[in-house]
């Protein structure tokens, strides 16, 4: 049994003041056939509270810096919608982060975008504040400026 709060199970002969509450275990215990729980030999260790989440956290920022391309390489189908976006774009007139053009076919070159209304590569919400990311539509050399 994995025991997350360590308040919950206590081994026999060990009470509540004797165990830290600010630790997760990640030991195991085992029930004997009376009842009583006893501590499982073995090579799980004990990690703090603060180390897994740091770790945690540490670990979704990889991934989330990860997973989203540069603003300047945003290229493909794009869907505008009103909420759960993927970004949130400014249109602006001076000083974007990436000029867009919007292209009918072959989005292959960043900065060039198709406006879809299904099976997007990436949705955008447009907005007038805290943008993800300021864009300014041209007519030719889409990218970064």
């Amino acid at each position: 049994m994995w025991r997350a709060n360590p308040r919950w199970t206590t081994v026999q002969g060990e009470s509540e003041a004797d165990i830290d509450p600010g630790r997760w275990s990640l030991e195991t215990y085992k029930h004997d056939s009376v009842g009583r729980s006893r501590r499982c030999s073995g090579s799980r260790a004990v990690a703090s509270r603060r180390t897994s989440r740091q770790g945690a956290q540490s670990a979704i920022h990889v991934v989330a810096a990860a997973s989203r391309p540069a603003p300047c390489d945003l290229k493909g189908k794009v869907q505008f919608v009103d909420s759960f976006p993927d970004y949130k774009i400014q249109i602006v007139d001076s000083f974007p982060d990436i000029k867009v053009q919007k292209v009918t076919s072959f989005p292959d070159s960043a900065g060039e975008w198709q406006i879809v209304d299904s099976f997007p590569d990436f949705k955008v919400q447009v907005v007038d504040s805290f943008p993800d990311l300021k864009v300014q539509y041209v007519d030719s050399f889409p990218g970064c400026p």
